[in-house]
């Protein structure tokens, strides 16, 4: 077991483990966690909620100090976890990186699609831009359409906690979208290219 657990660290006789990971203070209550795997290094930039340890931001450690920007990454998650913590009613954590679709039970592979359209779309606007083809996508959050009405997933409290959480104050209708996607494909977008669009009226998750 140890053998293979070597073979998954990338690790040899010449390429020892290093230093188990230690936690230090960067800033005031910001710490930093110091791990590796293989050879890269890692650091883990956190802070602690009551009982609670919130992760903020991790990154290659390449250099001697931890570089300001990374620390503003830092900085900006921990005041959009105390607004979201203190809002009324309170909303989830954002994940780390970009928004994600809001996690329900058995939705594993509905998610995964709507991730996948994101990272699509990012990697085609770089690779058609030289043709002079703009790729984006378009993140409706919640409309109200047959299938959604039909599918049971929009009950009252469901819609309750949607429209507590759009700062417009209501659902979004297929023609909110429509206009968001006929501005999209059109020339007056012109210098639009490789971005996610969120037409949801505010909502976040």
């Amino acid at each position: 077991m140890a053998f293979a657990i070597e073979l998954l660290n990338e690790l040899t006789d010449q390429r020892p483990h290093l230093p188990f990971p230690h936690s230090s203070q960067v800033e005031g209550e910001l710490r930093e966690l110091r791990c590796h795997h293989g050879r890269d290094r890692y650091r883990i930039l956190y802070r602690r909620s009551e009982q609670f340890i919130v992760l903020l931001h991790i990154f290659r450690k390449n250099t001697a100090q931890i570089p300001e920007s990374e620390k503003a990454i830092a900085r900006v998650r921990w005041d959009d976890f105390g607004a979201r913590m203190s809002a009324t009613p309170r909303t989830p954590p954002r994940p780390l990186g970009k928004d994600a679709p809001m996690a329900s039970p058995n939705q594993s592979i509905y998610a995964g699609t709507k991730g996948a359209v994101d990272a699509i779309t990012l990697s085609l606007s770089k690779e058609l831009g030289a043709r002079k083809i703009r790729v984006n996508g378009l993140n409706p959050g919640a409309v109200e359409t047959e299938g959604l009405s039909g599918s049971g997933f929009l009950n009252e409290n469901m819609k309750a906690r949607i429209l507590a959480s759009t700062p417009l104050g209501r659902i979004g209708q297929p023609k909110d979208i429509a206009n968001v996607t006929v501005f999209l494909a059109s020339d007056e977008s012109y210098w639009i290219n490789g971005q996610i669009i969120f037409a949801a009226g505010g909502l976040t998750y």
